[in-house]
């Protein structure tokens, strides 16, 4: 299980940024994969995936070269939360993920009234 959480920014609030989860065919060094998943989060927004195992990566079509590849083990929780940064209104944005732990997650969830949940179908 994923979940990837977009903390509540209220400076980039009006932005909506389109992510894509791709699973690879066995290791991701071959390179070999397929999209699995491509959705839009806003801030304030988390969205939960039931993974299998292997590994993933998590792509922003709108943010020039970054990805972020991971795996996941069965029965496995991985909690993640994206940072969108941005210098300036005008700016391009960058991406931060970073592992965070249940509880911080919780934390998240419930700050400011609570997050939505963003609810996706696999491709």
């Amino acid at each position: 299980m994923l979940y990837l959480i977009r903390n509540y920014n209220p400076i980039l609030s009006f932005f909506a940024f389109e992510i894509q989860i791709y699973q690879f065919e066995g290791d991701f060094k071959n390179r070999i994969k397929k999209l699995i998943y491509d959705f839009e989060l806003e801030t304030g927004e988390f969205v939960n995936i039931n993974l299998e195992p292997g590994f993933y990566e998590i792509y922003f079509p709108d943010i020039k070269d970054y990805f972020h590849i991971f795996f996941i083990q069965e029965k496995e929780i991985k909690f993640k939360n994206i940072e969108i940064i941005s210098e300036s209104f005008f700016s391009f944005s960058t991406v931060a993920i970073q592992d965070i732990t249940q509880e911080k997650a919780a934390e998240f969830l419930l700050e400011f009234q609570g997050m939505n949940q963003r609810l996706i179908d696999k491709r």
